[in-house]
């Protein structure tokens, strides 16, 4: 009862928190986030520090929301604005007036993916095609987790194409920067 409760709070002080320039960049794990925001973060000119962890020097100025309980959004107050947080839940919210889609060919994720868990899980023996047959994929399927944030008439949405993303790389990042307002 007491998350109940607990949870429609959280979630309205979370959206009342959000500022109409904030932008929430989003995308199905594997979809090639890491490449993005540490771009945006070195032309931000805001990089953390010089680590091995190349997800380490952006986590600062483009936090990951998952990684922080709902409701706190005045622990990144300091940052400037327009801010920009990555957000992987399956479903945007309309208060999210400003989001870039990074999406990926689903068949270049879930390889991908199949590949990441064989590399990090110890336990992991799971064949590719088995993986890939599966619809237990965190956060969701891939094609949920696209749907509900495609799907969700956000105010001003760009969507953009990874492989677009590593064939182009200035032309879309100007777009992606001109969207945020850098």
């Amino acid at each position: 009862l007491k998350k109940r409760v607990e949870w429609p709070i959280r979630r309205s002080r979370f959206i009342a928190s959000i500022r109409p320039s904030d932008v929430f960049l989003t995308f199905y794990p594997r979809s090639g986030n890491t490449m993005l925001c540490y771009m945006i973060a070195e032309i931000q000119g805001k990089k953390a520090a010089k680590t091995q962890d190349i997800n380490c020097d952006f986590k600062s100025c483009i936090p990951t929301l998952c990684e922080w309980p709902q409701g706190i959004l005045e622990h990144f107050a300091t940052l400037p604005d327009p801010r920009i947080f990555v957000e992987i839940e399956p479903y945007g919210h309309p208060a999210f007036a400003n989001v870039i889609y990074l999406i990926r060919d689903p068949r270049d994720v879930m390889v991908s993916y199949w590949h990441y868990h064989r590399l990090n899980l110890p336990d992991f023996d799971r064949p590719m095609d088995e993986f890939i047959m599966t619809n237990k994929h965190w956060p969701c399927p891939w094609d949920e987790h696209v749907n509900g944030w495609v799907k969700n008439h956000h105010s001003k949405l760009l969507v953009i194409k990874f492989e677009e993303l590593k064939e182009n790389t200035a032309e879309v990042l100007k777009r992606v920067l001109d969207f945020v307002g850098i």
